[in-house]
């Protein structure tokens, strides 16, 4: 029931990314004639989008004349969706969603002790979050295999409860008696490699 609530948010939290893309993908279709053409709709269309919550059905409510434009790279777009079939097995359980702090936490560390060059563009975020995401939740899978199997439905509920990354690298280092620090430098140390 845990698992197939996670699996619905990531879906969903990925649909968000998704219709991102396509409305940026979209945008940088029509802006180089508009800018010509209509300056001030372009600078206005600019303004418009600068809202990461804009979706591109929002954008396509407010502009209307450009429903009919095909997304030249909606088709890669799309692809790069259909990792959650394939990449995830049975035995894969998501112990922090797409969303989760504890991911943005480790995307800041990485560019903090210069272990990648983090790129600002939406779609390496992208990626770095889905690496992060994965990832992540394999190695918590790993540790966790460790505690006493009785014990382990509980505390996997008691993670998948807590959304704030100091609270939930705590909780996490108390049940593996380690110091949350260890098991983050233990992660970052094996994106090293």
């Amino acid at each position: 029931m845990v698992n197939q609530s996670l699996k619905q948010e990531e879906l969903d939290y990925n649909n968000l990314w998704r219709e991102r893309l396509l409305l940026d993908s979209l945008v940088g279709q029509i802006l180089p004639d508009l800018i010509i053409s209509d300056e001030q709709k372009a600078d206005e269309i600019l303004k418009f989008i600068k809202d990461e919550d804009v979706s591109r059905r929002d954008f396509l409510l407010k502009y209307p004349e450009y429903k009919d434009i095909a997304i030249n790279k909606q088709a890669e777009i799309n692809q790069r969706f259909n990792f959650a079939a394939q990449d995830f097995s049975e035995d894969f359980l998501p112990l922090v969603d797409f969303g989760h702090e504890v991911l943005e936490y480790l995307g800041e560390l990485i560019k903090e002790r210069e272990i990648l060059e983090i790129q600002s563009n939406l779609d390496y975020q992208f990626q770095l979050r889905l690496a992060l995401f994965k990832n992540f939740n394999r190695y918590l899978n790993l540790l966790l295999l460790k505690i006493n199997n009785e014990s382990l439905e509980s505390v996997c509920q008691k993670l998948v409860a807590i959304s704030d990354s100091e609270d939930f690298l705590e909780y996490l280092g108390q049940v593996l008696e380690k110091k949350p620090l260890e098991i983050i430098d233990n992660f970052l140390n094996l994106a090293k490699k």
